[in-house]
């Protein structure tokens, strides 16, 4: 079988990254609002898109984070306005654009999940029944594998995170 859900999801985390880049360099809402909707239409195509979701937003944390390292314990510790964490850092808007818009593509899913008990989760546990050992290195295997596949990836928005920080 050449097209399945994984052909989708290829195609959808591609798209994620290309749009996540143009929300970065931009800022603009409309570039958020991109990422938002990959992101949610990733999750509802096969829920391993958290991965690469996750990677790219701790790339994002770590490029803000290079950008300008002070202005995160302030907030996080109670020590300045966040309202002042804001106005330097305006991409909070988009992120939180972005996390609202895939939250409510995500919310008809998990509705349908809690109405059906879980099924697909029940599924996943019926028929691994006996093979937990198993199951755990097989989950181990395939995040080390996520990992392997992600790296060059995670690098290159590292480097351009540290690259920005110097050009600055």
């Amino acid at each position: 079988q050449v097209f399945n859900h994984n052909s989708v999801l290829v195609a959808l985390m591609a798209l994620l990254a290309w749009r996540l880049a143009a929300a970065l360099h931009s800022g603009r809402m409309k570039d958020w609002a991109w990422v938002g909707a990959l992101a949610g239409l990733g999750l509802i195509t096969k829920y391993q898109a958290i991965m690469p979701i996750a990677f790219m937003g701790l790339m994002v944390i770590l490029m803000w984070g290079f950008a300008n390292p002070r202005p995160f314990p302030q907030v996080w510790l109670g020590q300045a306005h966040p309202a002042s964490f804001h106005s330097q850092h305006p991409s909070w808007a988009g992120l939180g654009l972005a996390f609202a818009i895939s939250v409510l593509i995500c919310l008809p899913h998990v509705q349908w999940l809690v109405h059906n008990n879980w099924l697909p989760m029940r599924y996943a546990d019926q028929s691994l029944q006996g093979r937990h050992v198993s199951a755990w290195r097989d989950a181990l295997s395939l995040f080390v594998l996520q990992l392997r596949n992600w790296t060059p990836a995670l690098l290159l928005l590292l480097a351009y995170g540290v690259g920005w920080r110097v050009l600055r």
